[in-house]
């Protein structure tokens, strides 16, 4: 396996967990905005 230097691994983990951020917190979001209001609406 390659020597990879830190900051490109840190990178890469940043990068990895921004999309799984995206992936999952932001249909959540998306669902409890919409379901506040229709029950407020």
């Amino acid at each position: 396996m390659p020597v990879r230097d830190k900051e490109s691994e840190f990178t890469e983990k940043l990068t990895f967990l921004l999309a799984n951020i995206r992936q999952n917190a932001l249909p959540a979001i998306h669902s409890g905005f919409c379901s506040a209001i229709v029950n407020n609406g």
